[in-house]
């Protein structure tokens, strides 16, 4: 029996993955469950990128995020990761970019103890 891991070694796990592929432009990850559009529980990774990120990371996102879900697997996961990335804009105020993933209403918790 697989033992499911917790959202933190999720976290450092996306981090690690992120940082091999798009390398310190990743300034840190965080990650939380959700359900996805078709109702099906998923884990939801935001990747926030430093100022000095290319804009053109198109490959090298779809390779992160192709590592990442094989990483997940490998450790018995099977929710399907979605992942965004965000980039600071003015202020320091992060943007979404590249691929969007939004938030449901009601979190895991509250759906998964109603069934």
């Amino acid at each position: 029996m697989v033992q499911k891991q917790t959202l933190q070694s999720y976290q450092s796990l996306a981090q690690k993955v992120l940082r091999g592929e798009l390398g310190t432009y990743v300034s840190k990850v965080e990650v939380r469950e959700d359900y996805d559009f078709a109702d099906e529980e998923a884990l939801f990774f935001e990747a926030y990128l430093k100022k000095d990120a290319p804009r053109d990371l198109g490959k090298q996102f779809v390779s992160a995020h192709v590592l990442l879900r094989r990483a997940l697997e490998a450790l018995g996961e099977e929710r399907f990761p979605y992942l965004n990335t965000r980039r600071p804009v003015g202020d320091n105020e992060p943007t979404e970019m590249i691929l969007k993933t939004p938030r449901r209403e009601g979190s895991l918790a509250r759906r998964t103890s109603a069934r």
